[in-house]
């Protein structure tokens, strides 16, 4: 087909609109413009790609699970537990200075102090410690001491504890504190240079 017989067939339909927004005739210059739309289908993805998608994005959720875990393990000043908010897995902190031994609390003998829950076995030892709560708190704000040193932060397990120069510190578990143990002086020193450095970061 000419030029002639295009401007022909333009000029006998000047009705004929494309199909994009602004509507306008497909005729023009008398000429008759014919666009060509073209569709891209992509491959259809085979059950290996399907598998190796489906594994990438566990992957990422459970590293995207993995650091808002790390980001918030220390969170609070005070190790608490998740349910309850309760410091030192409810275990009451006078305790160990008067019985010297771990007793747990009672939900009666309860009080709140930075943003943590305490129990205590007896009103009395409730007293002693709304008087001195830095006296009776676990150093560290009642996670590992073991792992502070380590520039880290871990839960603990109220039977592996030590008073030393009349200070109360809580290990992971007893086989921690035995390695604690081994060096109890130099990692105490280590803990104590990078627990104000692990409060900041995680406020």
């Amino acid at each position: 087909m000419n030029n002639a017989s295009l401007f022909r067939s333009a000029q006998s339909r000047p009705h004929v609109r494309n199909n994009f927004p602004d509507g306008k005739s497909l005729a023009r210059d008398g000429f008759l413009f014919l666009p060509m739309v073209c569709k891209v289908f992509p491959p259809t993805p085979t059950k290996w790609t399907m598998t190796k998608i489906h594994f990438v994005f566990g992957l990422l959720v459970l590293t995207g699970l993995f650091s808002a875990l790390s980001a918030t393990a220390a969170e609070k000043p005070i190790n608490t537990t998740t349910f309850g908010n309760l410091a030192v897995h409810g275990y009451d902190p006078v305790a160990y200075f008067v019985d010297h031994k771990p007793v747990e609390g009672k939900k009666e003998f309860s009080y709140s102090w930075n943003d943590a829950q305490w129990r205590f076995v007896s009103h009395e030892n409730l007293e002693k410690f709304k008087s001195s709560p830095e006296r009776y708190a676990p150093q560290y704000g009642g996670y590992c001491a073991y792992a502070v040193s380590k520039g880290k932060t871990a839960d603990i397990d109220p039977e592996a504890w030590e008073i030393v120069n009349e200070k109360l510190y809580l290990n992971y578990n007893k086989k921690i504190q035995e390695t604690w143990r081994q060096e109890r002086d130099s990692d105490i020193a280590l803990a104590d240079r990078n627990w104000p450095r692990l409060i900041k970061s995680e406020k």
